[in-house]
């Protein structure tokens, strides 16, 4: 559950936007791929909320070791495993899978 306001959980606000619209983003602003008003919005919100901000930080810490991962001892098909992974993760809406039965 976040820890902003309701009103910015649920609307945004000029300067900052809500969480499922800053999660909505995250890859867009992980990529560079936001206008400067938009960006910095989501950065606001990632500042400021600290269930988002933990997001923010484990996919920048994924993409950066993606990034870095590309050594000839690793196999092309588990980067791209992990690319297509660290791309999904943020479509999830937070919430934690059913158990299997």
């Amino acid at each position: 559950m976040s820890n902003l306001p309701l009103t910015t959980s649920l609307f945004g606000n000029r300067q900052m936007t809500s969480c499922r619209k800053a999660l909505k983003l995250l890859q867009q602003a992980l990529d560079g791929e936001l206008d400067q008003p938009t960006m910095t919005r989501v950065m606001n919100h990632f500042d400021a909320c600290v269930d988002c901000g933990m997001t923010y930080q484990t996919y920048a810490a994924i993409k950066a070791g993606l990034t870095q991962a590309q050594r000839p001892d690793l196999p092309a098909d588990v980067l791209k495993d992990l690319q297509d992974f660290a791309r999904l993760l943020p479509e999830r809406d937070g919430t934690p899978d059913p158990p299997q039965t």
